[in-house]
Order: C-alpha cells, then structure tokens, then sequence
C-alpha cells in the first residue's frame, strides 16, 4: 500500500504540473472568451474528473456547475455532448451502487486525476461497507417520517431521472418554489456576465435584459428543461413545506409534554405552598382596644 501510496504521490505531481500548464496556456489564447464549437482537449480533464464525482447528479446540474467555472469557453449543450461521451449512468452493484451514478468509461479512465481516484476508491468502499447486514442505520428524521423509512426525498429532473431535493431540517420556513425563468437566470446569469466587458458586468439592467433576450429566444426542448426545474422545485416546496409544519407539530407536542412533566414534578415532590392566613380583625380590634 505504501508503494502504490508513492506512485500516486508522484503522479499527482506531474498532474498538477501539467494542470499548470493548461490555466497558463488558457491565459494565452486570445479567443478565451470565446464559445468554442468543439470541445477543447485542455478542458476534458477537468470535466471528467467533475463528472467522475458527480454520484446521480443530473447531466444540466454537471453542466451548470462546469459553465460556472468556465464561462465564455463552451455551451452547455456542448458539455452534455462531452459527458455523454466520456461516461455512463448506471448501477453497478459490485461497486456498491443502490443506484444509477456516473462511471467514466475505459477509454478515458486514465484522464481522471489521483485527488479523484482516492476520493472514489473511499466513496466505493463506503457504499460496499453500507450494504454490509447490520450496518443500515435509520436516521429517525423529520423527512423520513414524512417519506417513510429508507426513502430519499426528491422527483424527476430534465433527464427524466430522480434528482434529490437539497437537506432541509425544518427548523425554518422552507424557501419558496421559482418559476422556470428564475432558475433559467440564476442557470445562466454568471455565463452572460462572463460574455460581457468588466466594465458592463455590474450593469444590471444590461444583464437582465441579455437574460430576457436569452429566454425567448430558446427553442422548445431548451425551455422545457426549465419548465421541468420548475415543477420539480414545487414539488421540493411542497415537501419541505411538509417537513416543516412535522416539526412544528412535534416542537408544539414535546413542548406540552414538558409542561406536564413540570406540573406532575413537581406535585410528586411533596412540596405545597402555605395558604394565606386569614386576618382576624375582631382580635385585632379586641387586642387594640384601651
């Protein structure tokens, strides 16, 4: 193990140099800025190695988040394009898989860096040790009460696959559900800005009508996958907001309990309060007189 530990040390040295190069060779290309129709070479590594953490994250989220760290470079159509050709979504029960994830495929396994394959080496056996008889915990949350035991909260995204709702407690109102152009701006506002001049970036009303101009401008299939956000976050909505009032339910409950609890304490204590002594006014008026 100590040697495989070595090899994997130097390795992540000539992998960090070479990354090195790429972000120099990056700020070199006079066309960075611009959206490329085929995917850069430089730019794979580092999308594989997203995609290859990415667990049962959906294609749109995957590309989102690598438009985000690189804007103005290519379209997210164009992404989804790449990660369909760089992996699969499937379960892999011997890799300890309770449902479909992303794997990279052979062919561009060698691309995915150490920091990576670490991660994923403890994430399989982390599933696998999970699967062990005994090991399944129940949580004995909020939401788990709302779903049942063992179920995990979500619904179906753009790709027709489930797409987990975020961790929600409960302790606070639930944020309300957008619209599909909310999510279609806060999905596309960090690329537009990225497209813009330093100096017209902070112009808001320069931005958002960009974004306006954007939306109407989709096709049909593009501003379904927004309508599809739309109706998965009612649904997100809808049961937090179901959370929300068990908590509450359960908060009012323990809280009556502990009253009673109190009120039974401290009458089992044996402890009463003396009652107010009467005055008696006519032995006072007696012990007053001359």
């Amino acid at each position: 193990e100590e040697q495989v530990e070595d090899v994997e040390n130097e390795m992540q040295k000539v992998q960090s140099r070479l990354k090195t190069l790429n972000e120099y060779s990056r700020e070199e290309t006079p066309s960075a800025n611009t959206l490329s129709s085929i995917f850069p070479d430089e730019m794979l590594s580092d999308l594989i190695n997203l995609v290859a953490k990415s667990g049962h994250t959906g294609i749109m989220t995957i590309a989102n988040d690598f438009s985000a760290d690189n804007p103005g470079r290519v379209s997210k159509r164009l992404i989804c394009s790449q990660i369909e050709e760089v992996a699969r979504k499937e379960k892999k029960e011997e890799e300890g898989d309770t449902r479909a994830v992303w794997h990279i495929l052979p062919e561009f396994v060698s691309l995915i860096d150490v920091e990576t394959l670490r991660y994923l080496r403890k994430a399989k056996a982390d599933k696998l040790d999970e699967r062990k008889p005994g090991n399944h915990k129940k949580t004995g949350n909020d939401t788990e009460d709302v779903l049942g035991e063992g179920k995990s909260a979500g619904a179906l995204g753009p790709e027709g696959e489930f797409a987990p709702f975020p961790d929600y407690d409960g302790s606070e109102e639930p944020r309300e559900n957008k619209k599909a152009f909310t999510h279609f701006c806060n999905g596309t506002r960090r690329e537009v800005k990225a497209s813009l001049d330093p100096i017209h970036r902070k112009d808001k009303s320069r931005v958002n009508r960009i974004l306006k101009d954007q939306w109407f401008a989709l096709s049909e299939e593009d501003m379904l996958i927004w309508k599809t956000w739309e109706n998965w976050d009612a649904k997100r909505y809808a049961h937090d907001l179901s959370v929300f009032e068990l908590v509450k339910k359960n908060r009012e409950k323990k809280r009556r309990v502990d009253h009673d609890r109190s009120l039974d304490n401290g009458s089992s204590s044996g402890i009463s309060i003396p009652k107010k002594q009467k005055s008696d006014t006519t032995g006072d008026a007696t012990n007053g007189a001359p």
